[in-house]
């Protein structure tokens, strides 16, 4: 993934006026030299100052807590295009790590991290703290070279039932069913198939540092998450290459329909192919896309996306977006490198966006980056004056609802805009 990131060309935005964010005036791209997202043993690291890659003042340090373990693997470390970093594991820079899928550790560490572009440097720290809480059995950590680079909870074998935290979570292992809304925790990786569902998930559900596979064909796995429910702690994978043919309205979601609770340290690499239909019997379908939600009034926090989202030309509405169709709430610490595209006419209600398709001034984004493309079809229905993005409606970070207020952007980057030509 890191060569996909290094490869996209060089860009940036800069925020003019009210009527026309993320336009950006230069001819040439303004170049970075940002630490975009640390994830070590399939955590997100969280910003110390999560406006520092927007003054670059203040404290530059991230932290992290992983389950017990002697092993860190640093899974994802994404830079702003054309930058290149080196990582450090003393504060002098004179050890240089080379290898980051294994780096020793005994309780704490500090990786060091220098991030360069041409003359632009900064410099980074990422603490990580070893949890020393559902610790394996003594026998196994004497040696101090217990290996959870996954990041998995301890969980003993054949458990049915674990208290972590002081919260119990059921044990599920192989398969997951959402039939009963109770706190559920993964031992294994596992998949999930919408035979039973829960319709609204108000428990937590933590995938422990595995990876659900999830076979839906344009369902999401909860239609609901309401307020105090949770999901967190789990990287989505499905590469479906076969065409979506369900005429839901809201559709495409790999977690859930409406979220009212809580997304978060969730990785996504479903990917469903491209969207089709065989059979169009009603002129009026919309297909409304978005990895994480079709709306969010809840919270999305250390997030990654890394799908690809495309639809085929046809006649229907389509709305693509990586994370969330419609925003009305929190993003936070969220980042996506996948291609959103949209090979449609563009109208009102047809087109694509990166992080989100609409938003209101109701929505809140701090510290959320776009590294992907976006390309939309240039045969343009009528203008679209209230598009962030250039005259083509390539390239937006999202579209926003015009009969509302515009949010505030000041805490978001597209490195993947090009601006106007």
């Amino acid at each position: 993934m890191a060569k996909k990131i290094l490869a996209i060309a060089l860009i940036a935005i800069v925020a003019v006026s009210a009527a026309a964010c993320f336009v950006a005036c230069e001819e040439e791209p303004t170049p970075y030299a940002d630490l975009v997202a640390v994830r070590v043993n399939n955590f997100m690291a969280e910003w110390e100052n999560i406006d520092y890659n927007f003054t670059y003042q203040g404290s530059s340090a991230l932290k992290v807590s992983v389950p017990y373990t002697n092993y860190l693997e640093v899974n994802d470390l994404i830079v702003s295009p054309g930058a290149e970093y080196k990582v450090y594991e003393d504060e002098g820079k004179t050890k240089q790590l080379t290898d980051l899928s294994k780096i020793y550790v005994d309780g704490t560490k500090t990786l060091y991290i220098d991030v360069t572009n041409g003359e632009l440097s900064n410099s980074y720290s990422v603490d990580v703290t070893v949890e020393q809480t559902n610790l394996p059995p003594e026998s196994e950590r004497a040696d101090k070279k217990y290996d959870n680079r996954g990041g998995h909870v301890y969980i003993p074998e054949g458990a049915e039932s674990v208290v972590i935290d002081g919260v119990e979570y059921t044990v599920q292992r192989e398969r997951v069913d959402f039939d009963i809304d109770e706190n559920v925790i993964l031992a294994s990786d596992s998949y999930s198939y919408r035979d039973k569902k829960v319709t609204n998930y108000s428990s937590v559900f933590d995938g422990n540092g595995y990876q659900l596979e999830i076979d839906y064909y344009g369902e999401a796995m909860l239609d609901e998450l309401r307020e105090g429910g949770v999901v967190k702690n789990v990287i989505f994978i499905n590469y479906n290459n076969k065409d979506i043919v369900y005429p839901n309205r809201e559709f495409a979601q790999a977690i859930c329909k409406t979220n009212y609770g809580t997304i978060q340290n969730v990785v996504n690499k479903v990917c469903y192919g491209e969207m089709g239909r065989v059979n169009i019997s009603d002129a009026h379908t919309v297909y409304n896309y978005g990895y994480f939600a079709y709306e969010n009034f809840g919270m999305i926090k250390n997030c990654l996306n890394v799908a690809d989202v495309t639809t085929k030309p046809n006649n229907f509405e389509t709305k693509l977006a990586s994370f969330v169709t419609v925003n009305h709430a929190d993003m936070y610490n969220c980042v996506n490198v996948g291609d959103v595209i949209n090979r449609q006419p563009v109208t009102d209600q047809c087109g694509a966006a990166t992080i989100a398709y609409q938003a209101d001034d109701a929505a809140v984004f701090r510290g959320v980056y776009n590294l992907g493309e976006c390309v939309n079809s240039l045969e343009m229905i009528k203008p679209q004056k209230y598009y962030y993005g250039d005259p083509q409606l390539k390239d937006m970070i999202f579209k926003y609802d015009g009969a509302n207020e515009q949010p505030d952007l000041s805490k978001t980057k597209n490195y993947s805009y090009k601006g106007e030509k």
